[in-house]
This record gives C-alpha cells, structure tokens and sequence, in this order.
C-alpha cells in the first residue's frame, strides 16, 4: 500500500511538474530602438501608442505580446514605426515592458518594422 502511494505521488509530481513550464514573461526595463534609442511610446509620431508599439518591440525579442507597459517622459526618444527621432519635451518613452510567451522559451524573433519615409 505504501509504494502504490508512493508511485502515485511521484507519477502526479512528475505531471504537475511537466505542465507547469508553458509559459514565459519577460520584464525589459528602459527598452530600446534597434539603434540603441529610448523606445518612443507611440508608433508613428503622436498616433497609435502605447500597446502596438509595446507588441512590436516584444516581437523582435521573440515574444508573442506586451501584457503591461509603464511610460515615463525622455528625450530624445526614436518611432519605431518610421524611425524618426522625437525631441522635444512631451516626448515619452516605454519605462518597462513586460513581454509574453505561450512557450517556454522566446521563439523566432521579429525584425524591426521598415522605416517609413514620411517626406515624400
């Protein structure tokens, strides 16, 4: 009796064990462009902010989402939806961003979105 509960015991340990590893965040603090600039909160200059440009910058580091950000004011900060540089004093810049993953690993890593050439 005592080694079928034994068994028992370590068979639904083993189980537990296997299923709890599904999932994965990752929390970036200060994140940055792929130059090496401050992450602009926004996508294109005052528009489309705060969860795309969050989604994007977590793709690229091979996550699936962003499940919460914090901002805070920086200058200068780079749009990663056309590259642009954004330097004035509203500008805001992501603080963290914490990235998702169904797996247990990040997975194939995005690039980066084409600069977009507004001038033309």
């Amino acid at each position: 009796m005592q080694s079928t509960l034994k068994i028992s015991v370590v068979g639904i340990t083993l189980l537990l064990g296997a299923t709890c590893v599904s999932a994965l965040e990752a929390n970036f603090n200060h994140p940055l462009y792929r130059d090496g600039s401050r992450l602009d909160v926004c996508f294109a200059f005052g528009q489309d902010c705060g969860q795309r440009p969050a989604d994007v910058f977590c793709g690229v580091h091979g996550f699936e989402r962003a499940t919460s950000f914090e901002t805070e004011h920086a200058n200068p900060t780079r749009i990663a939806g056309t590259g642009k540089s954004c330097t004035a004093d509203f500008c805001e810049a992501f603080k963290s961003i914490v990235c998702f993953t169904s797996g247990a690993q990040p997975g194939r890593r995005l690039d980066w979105p084409p600069v977009i050439d507004t001038n033309n």
